[in-house]
């Protein structure tokens, strides 16, 4: 799991680059601009749109998947329990480290720091 919370957290991280080096860009193009200046072409508007928009879906999609972590529940048991207490939960900061391992340096990398069982 920790994995594909890295993949959606990496991918927000790209997006919001990507929207913050072209958002002057967007915004420019509602505006009077001198010859010779940078423009985008109407597809590219439209998907620097389309990709802000994605990145604004997968924020939603990171915080949800972060919750779900934080409360040791997969989404069918958050479907089934109705707010009930998973019987596997450790407390908020257990169930992070479960998933993430105890080293708070190795959270952000794609490694495996599982607990050998």
């Amino acid at each position: 799991y920790k994995f594909f919370l890295l993949f959606i957290f990496y991918a927000v991280l790209t997006i919001g680059v990507y929207s913050i080096q072209v958002l002057p860009i967007v915004l420019s193009m509602f505006h009077p601009q001198p010859r010779g200046s940078v423009r985008l072409t109407p597809l590219e508007a439209i998907l620097s749109v389309v990709t802000l928009s994605f990145g604004v879906t997968l924020i939603f999609f990171l915080g949800f998947h972060a919750s779900l972590v934080l409360l040791a529940k997969t989404t069918i048991e958050l479907a089934e329990m109705q707010g009930a207490r998973s019987p596997y939960s450790l407390g908020y900061k257990a169930n992070w480290e479960a998933v993430f391992g105890k080293s708070r340096w190795l959270w952000l990398f794609p490694l495996n720091t599982f607990a050998e069982t």
